[in-house]
């Protein structure tokens, strides 16, 4: 007999109406249940058992169904810890029992719930992400629900209303960012589980998915609702700006008004795009949906980048920018007359050309916004005195509008260059279009240095070090190409001068942190500093004559950027380059995505390939600097911190290791890809799971709280655990994950039970 659950008052009481939900019987009848109007707020009565269970004999208890037995008994007393538990062992191990699976998906979402509901209070961001996990598994259980039984789908879009109220609460503060964070995150889950349901509809032709379908349908109609709420936000805030007195207006006010009409623009289409995914669901049109899905992706991504400081978009585009000058310059030099050594199939001027105008594109928006604030701040009568004569934010405030007036020069002259180089392109002349390219990336740099502090100065001389190094090569035996070699002549005199400007940033930063209590350690560091930043300087003076001469320069040019990688990691913690590492990481699986049911888009297979090795690189040396800080923290006795740095370690070489089987097999596709589609599904997987693995290092590195952190580096990870997005993320991925995985095991029992002619005991015989 099916077994009622009672429904979980407190949760009821927090959404409003809950609906009771009756498990249907073996027959797949469903059992009746109190009708309730869910937008009335009332609570439904408790449901009444039909039966109790027998009771598990014990050496039924590891059984399917006694871990099922005993999953209802932890949901009766409201131990929902054990009872997720145990009804998740019991969906492992359900074979082909189909309505095991159901009921044990179903109920696992019960308990996942109640468990959310019981922390909400004291940790409401923890008890997101089990709600999140919780959909997850009522999806699942809408899947595998029998025909006409609708209770999974709607407790699964009563547990995402429940995410969005949670959601409100947590942002009261009007945070647009955090929120606009989630709903990308979310949107590429979904967008990630519709490619799964196509390759599973492919695989199983035949089969019915449109349960699935539909919970997809329900998770995009949360997601559009969500994202309508921040759009409502974003309009109150401007109408609110626009709505004072224009004498009253500060530049921060009317920049952020600027950026919250860009912000709109986007999110008005991802709004669109993402009305559209819904519509394609309903109606069972997989491809078209994707295509949707992932429109809606790029365009909630754009959104977002508006309300990002400048610093961090100018540093996005110079990512791209400088792939794209050196891919130029590689077919460039490609000769014509040698067919043995040609470009790889994806590199070709028109594939150079889109990615040359996207980056224009969002230069041009970039500068718009630039100049819309030195345009407010001067109808606005700005005073431009001295910074240092003002205290406290005022200072910061003018040093930052003075930032903006002397960046738009440089922003103007890459978008001419960028300009310049698309119309070098479109008549063929790559050379000269990888020289604009150059140009515009060292116009972008010059304008990220109107903003930078020491750390930011820093990160630009590596940045562009690193470029140096790339371009010249360390092989004496080949000389640079021309090109080449004057853009790396002229990114190490860059690097020169901004060496010698941070001798006065390294003392004032010595002085600031003496006068905080740091003495000893403030001169330690200062000294240390001081010793590495002398030894670049002479490495790239030497690099410079030998250039000059016309001598090889790469041996000397890279122990220059071996010098600056030292100062990096000096003034950044690992923490911050794992974070950087992750964002990379993310963007790629974004594009992998894409290339997998977007077959014609093919070409750039090559681009992801090298893109994928270089962060598998970046992780392998991030696990030597923990494995060298753990050995550090066990010489001074840190046995915890040791072991929480050994834990890191593991989950960054498992990361890095995931990051090289995707890159082997984008490369295996690449060259494939000219006879075939490009099947992407193991580098798709790889690239998930490294994802996992980076987020739980971060985790593990920075503690959701920290009580001793009076330090900088430990107040910086204070204010970097209250962000919401990186547990919440590694929740939901890892969620779906593990419900991957179940699926991934169901086909294989599916296959075996194919082979085996036996069928299944009853269900009757054990419930």
């Amino acid at each position: 007999m099916s077994r009622l659950l009672n429904p979980l008052r407190r949760l009821l009481v927090v959404v409003g109406a809950f609906v009771v939900v009756a498990m249907s019987d073996p027959a797949g009848n469903p059992a009746e249940t109190p009708a309730e109007d869910p937008g009335a707020g009332a609570t439904p009565s408790p449901a009444t058992d039909e039966a109790a269970p027998e009771p598990a004999a014990p050496e039924d208890s590891l059984t399917a169904r006694g871990q099922y037995n005993a999953g209802l008994e932890g949901l009766e007393q409201g131990d929902f810890a054990s009872a997720a538990e145990a009804f998740l062992a019991a969906r492992d191990d359900a074979r082909g029992d189909a309505v095991l699976r159901y009921r044990s998906a179903f109920n696992l979402g019960m308990a996942l719930a109640g468990q959310a509901d019981s922390s909400v209070e004291e940790e409401p961001e923890e008890s997101i992400a089990t709600l999140r996990s919780s959909a997850g598994w009522f999806s699942d259980a809408a899947r595998l629900a029998p025909e006409g039984a609708d209770d999974a789908r709607v407790n699964l879009e009563i547990v995402l209303r429940r995410i969005q109220q949670l959601a409100d609460q947590i942002n009261r503060d009007g945070r647009l960012e955090a929120r606009l964070d989630r709903i990308i995150d979310d949107q590429r889950g979904l967008r990630d589980q519709l490619r799964q349901l196509l390759a599973d509809a492919e695989s199983e032709q035949g089969a019915d998915f449109r349960h699935r379908f539909e919970s997809l349908a329900a998770s995009e109609r949360a997601l559009l609702a969500e994202a309508s709420d921040v759009a409502d936000l974003a309009a109150e805030e401007r109408a609110h700006i626009q709505g004072k007195d224009d004498g009253t207006l500060s530049p921060e006010e009317r920049a952020r008004a600027f950026q919250l009409g860009n912000m709109d623009r986007y999110l008005q289409r991802a709004r669109q795009s993402m009305s559209d995914t819904r519509r394609r669901l309903r109606r069972l049109e997989g491809e078209r949906g994707h295509r949707r899905a992932d429109t809606a992706l790029g365009e909630l991504k754009r959104a977002r980048e508006q309300l990002s400081d400048p610093v961090t978009v100018l540093k996005a585009i110079i990512r791209d920018e400088t792939s794209v000058v050196a891919h130029a310059d590689a077919l460039a030099s490609v000769s014509v007359d040698d067919e043995e050594e040609g470009p790889p199939p994806w590199l070709t001027v028109g594939h150079l050309s889109n990615r040359q105008e996207d980056a224009a594109a969002r230069t041009g928006e970039m500068l718009r916004r630039l100049e819309a604030a030195v345009d407010q701040a001067s109808e606005a009568g700005e005073p431009s005195g001295d910074p240092a004569g003002e205290p406290g934010g005022n200072a910061e405030a003018e040093r930052a509008r003075q930032a903006i007036g002397e960046a738009v020069p440089f922003v103007r002259e890459a978008l001419d260059a960028m300009r310049a180089a698309l119309s070098a392109y479109s008549g063929g002349a790559v050379s000269d279009a990888a020289l604009e390219g150059a140009r515009a990336v060292d116009a972008l740099s010059r304008a990220i240095e109107r903003f930078a502090g020491l750390r930011e100065l820093i990160e630009i001389a590596y940045a562009d070090q690193a470029r140096a190094v790339a371009l010249l090569g360390t092989d004496a035996a080949e000389a640079p190409a021309p090109l080449r070699e004057r853009v790396a002549a002229a990114a190490m005199d860059d690097n020169r001068e901004r060496l010698q400007r941070m001798e006065a940033m390294l003392l004032q930063m010595r002085d600031q942190a003496s006068s905080e209590g740091e003495g000893e350690a403030a001169e330690e560091r200062h000294a240390l500093a001081e010793a590495l930043r002398g030894q670049a300087l002479d490495a790239l003076e030497s690099a410079s004559r030998a250039l000059a001469s016309g001598e090889a320069a790469g041996v000397p040019a890279g122990l220059a950027l071996e010098r600056l990688e030292e100062l990096r990691r000096l003034f950044f913690s690992i923490v911050e380059h794992l974070q950087e590492l992750l964002a990379e990481q993310t963007d790629t699986h974004d594009q992998t995505a894409t290339l997998q049911v977007e077959p014609d888009t093919a070409p750039p297979l090559g681009l992801i390939g090298e893109r994928q090795v270089a962060h598998a690189r970046t992780g392998e040396a991030l696990g030597e600097a923990l494995a060298a800080q753990t050995d550090a923290a066990r010489g001074e006795g840190s046995e915890e911190a040791a072991q929480s740095m050994a834990d890191a370690t593991r989950e960054v070489r498992a990361g890095s290791a995931r990051m090289r089987g995707a890159a082997a097999t984008v490369s295996a596709a690449a060259e494939a890809a000219q006879t075939m589609s490009p099947y992407l599904e193991p580098a798709l997987d790889d690239q998930v799971a490294a994802i996992g693995h980076i987020e739980n290092a971060i985790q593990l590195l920075r503690p959701p709280s920290q009580e001793d952190g009076d330090s900088g580096e430990g107040q910086q990870q204070q204010e970097a655990a209250a962000e919401p997005e990186p547990s919440e993320q590694m929740s939901r991925r890892q969620a779906l994950q593990r419900l991957q995985a179940v699926r991934d095991r169901e086909a294989e029992r599916q296959r075996r039970r194919q082979r085996d002619s036996a069928p299944p005991a009853p269900v009757e015989k054990d419930w």
